[in-house]
């Protein structure tokens, strides 16, 4: 069970992450449509903030040390900027409150992002692990060892440990083994982001 439950947390933060690509992806391509003197800034603020995660947060994450101060002020910058918009059209007006709506989601998937980190069962569930490891194999001790009984506890000790070794591997997706990569933000970085809309 608890191996089930931290496989579900660590797709959750997975589809998360990709959500999030996705919704900079939105905001960086609306402010193109948008137009005006805040496309600049705003993609600049979009790509500075992926800069961020990408080379300080991810690590953090990893050492539990929670969201990057730096990504939220990149972040903030770009809220600002938008909430600043003056919209005249009805194309303008709609463009700008989906912008709005895609950079209040960036902050909510990343308070999921560490929500992935934080608030783990994982230290409550180890001891008790641990102690039923020992209690099952106390039973393969009551009668003189035969090969049939090392098999099964071998067996049953290296099942175990790789079900354990995996529970441990996702207790943080931000740490090794099993480390999530930022490729989704590093593909926006390396050129996905300016290649999906032709020179204006």
């Amino acid at each position: 069970m608890v191996y089930a439950q931290e496989l579900s947390d660590y797709k959750d933060v997975r589809s998360a992450l990709i959500e999030e690509a996705i919704a900079i992806t939105d905001v960086y391509n609306d402010i193109w449509r948008y137009g005006g003197a805040e496309v600049g800034p705003v993609q600049a603020g979009l790509k500075r903030y992926i800069s961020t995660v990408i080379d300080d947060e991810w690590s953090m994450l990893g050492r539990t040390e929670g969201l990057s101060p730096h990504a939220w002020k990149e972040w903030e910058a770009v809220y600002e900027a938008l909430l600043n918009l003056t919209p005249t059209t009805n194309r303008e007006r709609w463009l700008g409150d989906r912008m709005l709506g895609r950079i209040t989601d960036i902050a909510k998937l990343r308070e999921m992002r560490e929500a992935g980190v934080f608030g783990r069962f994982s230290s409550l569930f180890w001891a008790p692990a641990i102690a039923g490891l020992v209690l099952l194999s106390v039973p393969f001790h009551v009668y003189r060892p035969t090969r049939g009984h090392l098999v099964l506890l071998a067996t049953f000790g290296v099942y175990s440990g790789i079900v354990l070794f995996f529970i441990y591997a996702f207790s943080n997706p931000f740490r090794p083994p099993g480390r999530l990569e930022p490729v989704a933000f590093e593909r926006l970085l390396s050129g996905d982001l300016d290649g999906k809309l032709p020179p204006r």
